[in-house]
């Protein structure tokens, strides 16, 4: 089907309807969905993210290295030293043109006999893996590998580059064309390098299994512009469970639709702990009082699509920056964990509320809200979570701690009561002083009964 010219697209105020073909016809029963889940895929393939390349032909093989950098924004060099980790280069090839990126493999361990070793998987099948695009935090690399998870850290920028040259693996492989479907941003090259870590996951497990990671049991996340990618990478790889992104902002989780500029919000119902959590005893307990004393806080400004178009125009394809405004967008960003609603995956959605004005958390909260009437409609109102936290930029060690509790129940019925789940279904957004009656109506968005089919 041809696509609308961007000026012939409708102009739409409100939240986009999930539910509703572009012809105008709405989903009654699964098999609608499922074709409509088609078409919001291709709308967001053609008009923003590019599309995710044909792979087949691809042909994949590792081999283990000394070091590796971590490019991405700071993460600096790995050396394999560590017997609880191993440094691999992904090699990826396609027909004449290669290319690869290499990957940090952290596996969990214990001290036996005064040695560090790699204990086996605690679960059937293999471990658990956490996929991460750039860096994660030393200690939430270590939480994660005591309850038995294995972690995977690449630099993004090595599968393509953070800037407007077009260059990296992913550009050797699939170079920039002229024609939409030869064009790729740099979100959608970043989801590509999950879904190759991922291939690599396969084919190990299939053949020599060396690194004993179980395939059914991947989760992905990344902060702020790699979160961006996270939830493009959920959207077009069936493969991952649980997907995590984080402080991803407008052109990932928040709302295009919805800003929170202008409005005043009470930040005294922000939880001590999670200040401490990211800023130590005293410095968080400081901050946090400030809050109970000067509770009000007025946000000053949201990130705008015109920012997406300039300073972060590479993530995105060509025809993105022929939008004008927000209105002529046909889906808004509840679109894309509805992409990812199934029985078998999970999403969990994070990002930080003071200091994070930019972010919009409100406008996120407002995705949640959207998206989980999908959920809703499918049946599984709980396999979609988020958590609004006081502060950090990143993957603070509580959201490592509420996301080991998710994922601990959701992929294997434990629960060890770290964290309350429940806590994972509202913000402080619902408070009455914070609460916006717009919300009564997004809560209420008529769904169809897609639980039978």
């Amino acid at each position: 089907m041809k696509m609308p010219a961007v000026k012939d697209l409708p102009l739409i105020s409100e939240l986009p309807d999930v539910f509703l073909f572009q012809d105008g016809s709405r989903v009654n029963n699964l098999a609608e969905w499922e074709r409509r889940k088609g078409e919001i895929a291709r709308l967001y393939q053609y008009y923003m993210y590019g599309y995710m390349p044909d792979t087949s032909g691809e042909s994949i093989s590792m081999e283990y290295i000394d070091f590796c950098k971590l490019a991405s924004w700071g993460g600096g060099e790995i050396r394999n030293t560590a017997p609880d980790r191993k440094i691999i280069r992904l090699k990826i090839r396609k027909g004449e043109r290669k290319g690869s990126f290499a990957i940090s493999v952290s596996f969990p361990a214990e001290e036996i006999d005064g040695e560090l070793r790699i204990v086996p998987p605690a679960y059937t099948g293999g471990y658990p893996v956490l996929i991460v695009m750039g860096p994660l935090g030393e200690a939430q690399r270590g939480y994660l590998n005591s309850h038995g998870y294995v972690v995977i850290e690449f630099s993004n920028n090595e599968v393509a580059a953070d800037d407007r040259s077009r260059t990296g693996t992913f550009y050797d492989l699939y170079p920039y064309g002229e024609r939409p479907e030869e064009q790729a941003g740099t979100l959608m090259a970043w989801a590509w390098g999950v879904s190759k870590i991922i291939d690599l996951i396969e084919m190990d497990a299939a053949g020599p299994n060396e690194l004993r990671i179980n395939p059914e049991k991947v989760i992905v996340t990344g902060v702020s512009r790699c979160g961006k990618a996270t939830a493009v990478a959920g959207a077009f790889d069936k493969r991952i469970k649980v997907v995590v992104p984080a402080s991803s902002g407008v052109g990932g989780m928040a709302s295009f639709r919805y800003m929170s500029t202008g409005r005043i919000y009470d930040y005294s119902g922000l939880k001590k702990e999670e200040f401490i959590d990211f800023l130590g005893e005293e410095e968080g307990t400081l901050n946090w009082q400030c809050l109970q004393d000067n509770p009000y806080h007025l946000v000053t400004d949201n990130e705008p699509l015109s920012n997406l178009q300039s300073y972060g125009a590479h993530w995105f394809n060509d025809k993105f920056l022929e939008f004008e405004r927000v209105e002529q967008l046909p889906f808004d960003q509840h679109f894309l964990p509805a992409l990812t609603a199934a029985p078998d995956r999970y999403y969990f959605i994070t990002g930080e509320i003071v200091e994070g004005d930019w972010m919009n958390p409100a406008g996120t909260y407002l995705t949640y809200l959207a998206a989980r009437r999908v959920y809703e409609a499918l049946g599984i109102n709980d396999n979609i979570a988020i958590h609004l936290y006081a502060v950090g930029h990143t993957l603070t060690m509580e959201n490592i701690k509420y996301l080991v509790e998710f994922c601990e129940e959701k992929l294997f019925g434990i629960r060890h009561g770290v964290r309350n789940l429940k806590d994972l279904q509202t913000s402080i957004f619902e408070l009455p002083e914070n609460y916006d009656p717009y919300f009564d109506t997004v809560k209420k968005i008529p769904v169809p009964d897609l639980k039978e089919g």
